[in-house]
């Protein structure tokens, strides 16, 4: 879905033959929508090899540990992109955009958090050892 929204704004940019900062707010969706499609298709990748190793092997956490340790380096990723598209938007008097996309991010930023206490107490039953 950001996916083609980055390419919608690609093409909003394209035809309206301005430069990139007459339309900030379309830059910065298409930048945060860019860099979102590439991240969710890392998460994707690397939570399916995590489903393939629980269901081939037993015991090893490797998987798990990458799986742990990037996605919470992805949190710091999302922070910043939500928080520049919300000032981006503040900036340009989109003020209800601008809270929509702060929510959201407080949303997406607190759904992460919790699948990385799931998963770290996935770790600590295999190990006997806390990761967090």
């Amino acid at each position: 879905m950001m996916f083609f929204m980055a390419v919608a704004c690609l093409i909003a940019i394209g035809t309206m033959k301005k430069q990139f900062n007459s339309n900030p707010v379309v830059a910065a969706t298409l930048i945060f929508g860019l860099v979102t499609c590439s991240l969710s298709i890392y998460q994707i990748i690397i939570s399916l090899l995590l489903v393939w190793q629980s269901i081939r092997t037993k015991g090893s956490i490797f998987i798990c540990m990458l799986w742990y340790v990037s996605h919470i380096s992805l949190l710091t990723m999302y922070f910043l992109l939500f928080s520049a598209e919300a000032v981006v938007c503040c900036f340009k008097r989109y003020i209800v955009t601008g809270v929509i996309t702060g929510f959201t991010g407080i949303f997406y930023e607190a759904a992460f958090i919790y699948f990385a206490i799931v998963v770290n107490s996935y770790l600590h039953s295999l190990n006997q050892e806390r990761y967090l």
